[in-house]
């Protein structure tokens, strides 16, 4: 997507990875993370130019390839991944419907939980069921895609003199009060990708979080009253903001900016 009031010839590129999250599909070109963090940058007088290489559905081992293979990086460039859902939903084991009469029928009681949890109080935490396998799954692909490319990509950009971020995205799974329209959406939503994101992200934070170029975002929206999400992990204008806010203020206490 077009980032908005980029400089025409800057010092330093900063390249933002990520699914649809990053793409911003819901909101126009000025209010996607990308273009708000442009803007931000350009405020404070620093000189970097902004690229959103955000596609729906990608996965940190794509975008990762992508940006090596599209990109021509330069030494002080910046990248950084925002990830962590596509990740764990790879598999789509838990909440894509299949054909055999197994899958369907995890997939209907699912449906049938997630209608008493939403009509009636005493039904509300009910957690849908998980399908044989799925949770191996979801800790395989983590374990032995996402997070050895994390670790290989920093590498080179070490070499390469390149800065590194990773950041663990946010989701309606990771708040401590989820406001009215995010909770009404959640209780409707039978095929619910939370089980394999709570493993997923256990795996991730653990694994990452004593490097330095790690950082844990999911709790950003904790504490706040605004609408952030249009669903359960795409966000709204005021959702981008405050992300872009978060991202801002990580790079500038590196002292990365240029």
């Amino acid at each position: 997507r077009l980032t908005t009031s980029q400089p025409l010839h800057a010092k330093q590129q900063i390249i933002l990875l990520g699914g649809s999250t990053i793409f911003n599909a819901q909101v126009p070109n000025e209010k996607t993370i990308a273009s708000l963090l442009q803007k931000k940058i350009n405020e404070s007088n620093h000189d970097a130019t902004v690229y959103n290489f955000g596609k729906s559905g990608a996965t940190t081992s794509d975008r990762l390839n992508v940006v090596f293979d599209k990109f021509l990086l330069r030494p002080n460039d910046m990248v950084i991944n925002y990830f962590g859902v596509n990740d764990a939903c790879i598999n789509k084991l838990d909440f894509t419907p299949k054909t055999n009469s197994f899958d369907l029928s995890v997939v209907m009681i699912n449906g049938a939980l997630m209608t008493l949890a939403k009509n009636l109080v005493v039904f509300n935490k009910l957690k849908p069921i998980s399908k044989p396998g799925s949770n191996k799954a979801v800790l395989n692909y983590v374990s032995k895609v996402t997070i050895p490319v994390i670790s290989e990509f920093n590498s080179i950009c070490e070499i390469r003199k390149i800065k590194f971020l990773a950041v663990l995205q946010p989701s309606a799974y990771c708040i401590n009060t989820v406001e009215k329209k995010t909770r009404l959406y959640l209780k409707g939503f039978s095929n619910s990708p939370e089980v394999p994101i709570r493993i997923a992200n256990k795996l991730i934070f653990f694994s990452l979080r004593e490097k330095k170029y790690f950082v844990d975002a999911r709790q950003i929206f904790n504490e706040n009253s605004e609408t952030n999400y249009t669903d359960w992990v795409h966000t709204t204008e005021s959702g981008n903001r405050r992300i872009c806010s978060f991202l801002f203020q990580q790079i500038s206490q590196r002292h990365w900016l240029a």
